[in-house]
């Protein structure tokens, strides 16, 4: 899988990335970008990311500030969540080793 990225966030919203759950051996590597006054979490899903009722949970070591995180549990998507925007933005990056 190909590194991905999502867009920069500059507004309260959410971006997605899917991930190649079935490997196996799942391992991700994250990257948050962040600069300015915003809060963000980094989250994931077990369920099928593109069915509205998802249900997304904090990854329990996340990312709330620049950093990278290594992923080892499957899931099959990460997000970026800003939920609160002053100035700056944030970005997620992925690497999935395969």
């Amino acid at each position: 899988m190909r590194p991905q990225a999502t867009p920069v966030l500059a507004s309260v919203t959410t971006a997605i990335i899917k991930t190649d759950w079935e490997q196996p051996e799942f391992n991700v590597g994250l990257q948050l970008k962040k600069t300015g006054t915003n809060t963000v979490a980094v989250q994931c899903t077990l369920d099928d990311p593109d069915v509205s009722g998802a249900t997304w949970v904090a990854i329990p070591t996340g990312l709330t500030a620049a950093g990278v995180l290594r992923l080892a549990l499957p899931c099959r998507a990460v997000r970026l969540n800003m939920t609160a925007f002053t100035n700056g933005s944030a970005q997620l990056l992925l690497v999935q080793a395969g």
